[in-house]
């Protein structure tokens, strides 16, 4: 189902107790700005691509005023990739990540964005970015079951620390910084948006794996698989995941209990995605 970026940012601001104009104003910017997809209005109303949900996502934390979001987010997407830690039952260990070192924090966001939207083991976790011109830092984290030692499966957070530009010689920071921090009930949000609209549909309207027709005024569904609770992750913002860049990395790929691998790393508007159960279908009877 196809979903405008008005939609979206209706269905989003309603949902997570956000501001509509607020993010209408810094998505009209982006869009001027030539990061976000342009169109008219009614049927020529712009469809969003997977980037542009990583975008109006950036969008929404990388400046504290609407009218300064085009250069925060141009500081903000770039940050690359630097340390990836993995905790599993109160141990962390520093790994190597799911994709590539230095990828920059909008790529790592779309390939974030399309693994929880696809695979209902993963779900998005917190997105932190700090807001400062020099030296500025993010944190991305997922949450996925992993094989545990002893019993089962149990939760493994994934967590990425991107860091940016250091100050020019002779200039410093401002001494007071901000940052701001989209928590997981809003991720969770934004994924359902983006898993709507990549499934596929059928001919007579409903997306493929339905049997219901998709009312855009519905709810959506709290007790998805990879739903789980928003506080449960409010400890990410205060950890070390950012702390000693400098140590050697795991000789371990992918995961770490076994070195089991993560889901392919490609990261494109064009994958492929898995066939799910529509977000914001009625649930069977």
């Amino acid at each position: 189902m196809k979903l405008s970026i008005a939609e979206v940012e209706r269905q989003f601001s309603r949902q997570a107790n956000h501001s509509l104009p607020d993010m209408m104003v810094r998505d009209n910017y982006l869009g001027k700005a030539g990061r976000l997809s342009r169109g008219g209005r009614g049927p020529n109303a712009p469809v969003p691509t997977r980037r542009d949900f990583a975008r109006m996502i950036l969008g929404l934390v990388s400046s504290r005023q609407a009218k300064t979001v085009v250069s925060g987010f141009e500081r903000a997407r770039a940050l690359k990739l630097v340390v990836h830690r993995i905790e599993v039952g109160g141990v962390s260990n520093i790994t190597d990540p799911p994709i590539p070192y230095e990828t920059s924090l909008e790529d790592a966001l779309v390939y974030c964005l399309n693994l929880c939207a696809t695979d209902n083991r993963f779900r998005l976790a917190e997105l932190k970015v700090e807001q400062s011109e020099f030296s500025p830092q993010a944190v991305l984290a997922f949450v996925y079951r992993e094989e545990g030692a002893s019993a089962g499966l149990e939760e493994a957070t994934s967590m990425m620390c991107f860091v940016g530009t250091p100050a020019p010689e002779g200039r410093r920071p401002n001494a007071i910084e901000y940052d701001a921090r989209i928590r997981e009930h809003a991720l969770k949000i934004m994924v359902d948006l983006y898993a709507l609209s990549i499934q596929p549909e059928r001919e007579d309207g409903p997306p493929a794996g339905t049997g219901e027709p998709v009312s855009l005024g519905t709810e959506l569904s709290d007790d998805l698989p990879r739903g789980g609770n928003p506080e449960a992750t409010d400890g990410l913002s205060k950890s070390s995941v950012c702390v000693n860049k400098v140590q050697p990395r795991s000789e371990s790929h992918g995961r770490s209990s076994g070195g089991s691998s993560f889901p392919p790393t490609e990261i494109s508007d064009d994958n492929s995605p898995y066939l799910r159960p529509d977000p914001v279908a009625a649930p069977a009877a």
